[in-house]
């Protein structure tokens, strides 16, 4: 039974009103990163799409055109809504499937305050696509998002415990990468420009560099795994002189101490711009920290055992 009750208290005159009622046979069929256009007119105010999705499919809405007082809703084989967006010309962040089945999605538009005699709207609902390839620890790596959405997995094995640094560069802040491994998530979504510690100890075991962007963002990045093990030895109470190019690239250089030390880092020069160091040990914590090569260090006292400079 459907009912229809003027919930005007003020308004007592009869007033005319009229509806449709829709079922997914009049939902078209929508194909997924396919771009998708249309017109809402006062006596056709909501258009169906649909498609199937499976549970964990990631999906991005690239909302395109000028029009931004039309709505969409994204709802899933239960009736339930799994996203929405205020209107079809802006993008939605990636939106994970709750479920496999059919999917409906629902553009809408309220013409009750627009005299508009339609409204074009146009939209991509883009489905993520991951490709997979092998690394190589100590080599650098040179890749390049070519569609939107699209992820690359980097897998790689560990046949003992290693310290290893992600080293990053010449990419864009809007692409990040993520590490898993036997623990689970090592770093999720880190930006490639970041100057966070990037250094990790880890167990033995299978691995997945993951590089993704945000928005629709295609393009080239760079980086690098180094096993920190491999890396050159610091001499102490020695002057060490240290290339990095590009110029936001890191180095790495090891230094064993036979016991407890008190240190401190001289600034000697540096050509241009600006850099900073980080001191770890073999647990991947970092135990000193500079913001800028060019100023001396305070003192500061390190454990027994081995450390590394990046």
């Amino acid at each position: 039974t459907l009912s229809v009750e003027n919930t005007d208290t003020s308004y007592f005159e009869a007033r005319a009103y009229k509806f449709r009622l829709l079922t997914r046979d009049a939902a078209s069929a929508l194909t997924l990163g396919t771009a998708v256009t249309g017109t809402l007119t006062p006596d056709g105010t909501v258009q169906l799409y649909r498609f199937s999705g499976t549970q964990g499919q990631r999906l991005y809405f690239d909302g395109q055109g000028a029009n931004t007082s039309s709505y969409w809703q994204l709802v899933d084989a239960f009736g339930r809504s799994v996203a929405s967006g205020r209107n079809t010309s802006s993008d939605y962040s990636t939106l994970t499937l709750p479920s496999s089945g059919e999917y409906l999605l629902r553009v809408y538009h309220d013409f009750r305050s627009d005299s508009s005699p339609q409204r074009a709207f146009s939209f991509n609902l883009i489905p993520d696509s991951i490709t997979r390839g092998a690394l190589a620890l100590d080599t650098d790596v040179a890749g390049a998002i070519d569609q939107p959405n699209e992820r690359i997995s980097y897998g790689f094995t560990l046949g003992g415990p290693t310290l290893v640094m992600v080293d990053t560069w010449g990419s864009s802040s809007s692409f990040n990468w993520s590490l898993s491994g036997p623990r689970g998530s090592e770093a999720s979504s880190r930006s490639f420009t970041s100057t966070s510690p990037n250094v990790f100890s880890l167990p033995a075991g299978d691995y997945e560099f993951t590089v993704a962007a945000s928005s629709l963002v295609t393009g080239e990045f760079n980086f690098r795994l180094t096993d920190l093990s491999a890396a050159t030895t610091l001499a102490l109470d020695a002057a060490t002189h240290v290339s990095v190019m590009p110029g936001d690239r890191s180095r790495a250089q090891r230094v064993t101490l036979a016991e407890a030390t008190e240190l401190f880092v001289d600034a000697l020069g540096y050509s241009s711009g600006s850099a900073e160091w980080r001191i770890y040990d073999t647990a991947g914590r970092q135990r000193a920290y500079g913001s800028d090569i060019r100023a001396d260090s305070g003192r500061f006292a390190l454990g027994g055992g081995e450390c590394g400079d990046g």
